[in-house]
């Protein structure tokens, strides 16, 4: 499933995966964008995580594609520079997205990973709205918990893959969620 997951990743370039928890979503990501290296040319690949998850990406790039990988930390200065070096994995945190779009687009990420997606799960919040100005050709998207509480977060997290692929939220809240409820109340 994970070599699925992985070719599904490459061969779709913006997608979802939302396997459980310990499934190997990130050596699925890792995989995606060696294949993409190869296939597609991805030369830039920007992972975005939780701030504790930094130096675990850090280790999993290590281990299983070997490439130069940058951890994006430190004042605004120092971010900077990070990112104007030629590494091919630069990884960084939800909480300083807003503050280093400028960097980011400088450095034109061609692949832009997102883990723990739920993150951007409220569109009202400046974390969310930085994260979907991130530009890339290509996205995977990853987290074990798509849908949480309401129709709505799944719209925001798959906004960041195809903004245009659910259509207005308005529009898409008003035709699924009464098929939702009618779905529950037959469980009943």
């Amino acid at each position: 499933y994970q070599q699925h997951g992985a070719l599904f990743a490459a061969a779709a370039g913006r997608c979802l995966l939302a396997d459980e928890m310990g499934l190997g979503k990130t050596i699925q990501a890792i995989a995606a964008a060696e294949i993409l290296a190869r296939a597609a040319g991805v030369e830039r690949v920007l992972v975005v995580c939780p701030t504790s998850l930094k130096y675990q990406w850090d280790q999993e790039i290590g281990k299983f594609a070997g490439r130069p990988v940058e951890v994006v930390e430190g004042s605004l200065t120092a971010r900077a520079a990070r990112y104007a070096t030629d590494t091919f994995y630069k990884i960084t945190n939800y909480d300083v997205v807003h503050r280093d779009l400028d960097c980011i687009r400088r450095w034109t990420p061609d692949l832009v990973i997102l883990d723990e997606a739920q993150r951007i799960k409220n569109w009202k919040t400046r974390t969310a709205r930085s994260v979907k100005r991130l530009p890339s050709q290509y996205a995977i998207v990853l987290t074990g918990t798509p849908l949480e509480n309401r129709l709505d977060e799944l719209h925001s997290i798959l906004e960041f893959v195809d903004r245009f692929r659910l259509g207005p939220m308005f529009r898409f809240l008003a035709e699924h969620e009464p098929e939702i409820r009618e779905a529950l109340a037959e469980r009943e």
